[in-house]
């Protein structure tokens, strides 16, 4: 199942009422980063993996993503299939 927030509030919610097997998050969101949210997921549910998206991080924040927990940070425009093939990688499929 697939669980959709559109901001970090949200998606802090969406984790306090169900597990998750991988988180995709954006670097830029409306009010919190996805720094922000990677930061409390890993201080709540440090098990899940996150894949980071952002068509505006330099590597000062790659580095400091990657520091933080995250798995990867994909480059914005993703390709669909990138996409996939990494989730799928991350959770066994």
């Amino acid at each position: 199942m697939v669980h959709t927030a559109g901001n970090v509030d949200g998606a802090l919610e969406a984790l306090d009422h169900n597990h998750f097997d991988l988180v995709v998050c954006d670097y830029r969101m409306p009010g919190k980063t996805g720094m922000d949210l990677l930061i409390e997921l890993k201080r709540r549910q440090a098990s899940v993996p996150v894949l980071m998206i952002s068509a505006y991080a330099d590597a000062l924040v790659e580095a400091a993503i990657m520091q933080l927990g995250a798995l990867d940070l994909l480059k914005k425009p993703i390709r669909r299939q990138e996409l996939i093939s990494r989730a799928a990688r991350v959770v066994g499929g």
